[in-house]
């Protein structure tokens, strides 16, 4: 649920609590602004990335437990550089 908001919080600076699954939200919750999360969030997205990956028997199992499409994951290994085994294709 956490990496599912970062990833969904990606174009914006500020994650807000629209961004959280309302499972996860807690009444007395409170937010606070963090300058520039856009590196906090990538480093973080990278990070899901390579997590699900590691733990998935397929690139199609990767792409469900972080709940993109498979493409959508094709295209951010590209962009962050991160190789994929023959075996998890």
């Amino acid at each position: 649920m956490v990496e599912r908001t970062f990833l969904l919080a990606l174009q914006e600076t500020t994650v807000t609590v629209a961004h959280i699954p309302d499972e996860c939200k807690k009444r007395g919750a409170t937010t606070r602004r963090v300058d520039n999360a856009a590196p906090l969030l990538k480093n973080r997205e990278r990070e899901a990335i390579q997590q699900a990956i590691s733990e998935a028997p397929s690139m199609r199992a990767a792409a469900r437990i972080l709940g993109i499409a498979r493409s959508t994951l094709y295209r951010k290994l590209r962009e962050f550089g991160i190789e994929a085994s023959d075996r998890n294709r």
